[in-house]
């Protein structure tokens, strides 16, 4: 992670669509902005799945943006609430 921090020093997660959610967790597109430590400004689309229990995230998982319909059926494979 220091390594990471060291490279991007400034960076940011703007999410941009829900696509699917529950009272147990939630997929979404996301976009990580920044600038690298060269100055270089930079924007990474992706998809995350991301689950929760009692409030506390308990599994999170990032997808490439075409593999929306596999983040989907993952979500709908992990999500375990009845909303």
């Amino acid at each position: 992670v220091a390594a990471v921090a060291s490279l991007v020093p400034n960076v940011w997660v703007e999410p941009s669509e829900i696509l699917a959610c529950s009272a147990g967790g939630v997929v979404s597109d996301l976009l990580a902005k920044g600038n690298s430590s060269d100055g270089v400004e930079f924007e990474i689309p992706m998809v995350f799945v991301a689950i929760f229990d009692s409030g506390r995230l308990t599994h999170f998982e990032l997808f490439d943006p075409d593999q929306r319909p596999l983040a989907l059926a993952r979500f709908d494979e992990l999500n375990t609430s009845d909303d």
